[in-house]
């Protein structure tokens, strides 16, 4: 993952320890849910990472077409967050082919993409909820409601509370480094 995350520019490098902060929240929030379940937390934690990677690389992407077709030095933001978007998933889904990571990433990503109707949430839908919510709070974003998060996640007030702690220590942390 590394040749991914180096910056070629100080806007790329922003987005992207952005992007990575969410990614990384929300793969360790899938994780603990998954250990909470009883479920393979590593499978949940390599998928959690893939939807931020798919946005490192669409809009890496994004700005090698338009610098290319258009002469554009930065593609304007309602460009990146149309392409983002779109082709999430399925960016998240060739990142997962060219890993040759098992099945059952491709599974987890495409229930979270796809959950169909009355189908139990997973790690990962809910670790995607919990962690952009913190990754918002911690950044004195808006964001939705305690309640509201308990409300569409399947895990206990209890539970929430645990996987938040860890969540907000290891925002905290990261914060503290970069100072």
């Amino acid at each position: 993952m590394r040749p991914m995350m180096a910056a070629r520019n100080s806007r790329e490098a922003l987005f992207a320890q952005r992007v990575w902060r969410w990614g990384l929240t929300c793969a360790r929030s899938a994780e603990l849910i998954a250990k909470i379940q009883g479920q393979d937390s590593s499978v949940y934690f390599m998928a959690g990472l893939l939807p931020a990677l798919s946005y490192i690389t669409l809009r890496r992407e994004l700005l090698r077409v338009c610098r290319t077709e258009s002469g554009m030095v930065e593609p304007p933001p309602s460009l990146i967050h149309i392409a983002l978007s779109r082709h999430q998933w399925a960016t998240s889904q060739l990142l997962a082919n060219e890993w040759n990571l098992p099945p059952k990433y491709h599974a987890q990503l495409l229930a979270a993409e796809r959950p169909a109707p009355r189908q139990q949430h997973t790690p990962l839908n809910d670790g995607i909820i919990i962690g952009t919510r913190e990754v918002l709070r911690h950044a004195h974003q808006r964001n939705m409601p305690e309640d509201d998060v308990l409300r569409i996640t399947h895990i206990s007030r209890e539970q929430f509370t645990r996987v938040r702690k860890v969540i907000l220590d290891t925002l905290e942390a990261g914060a503290k480094t970069r100072a």
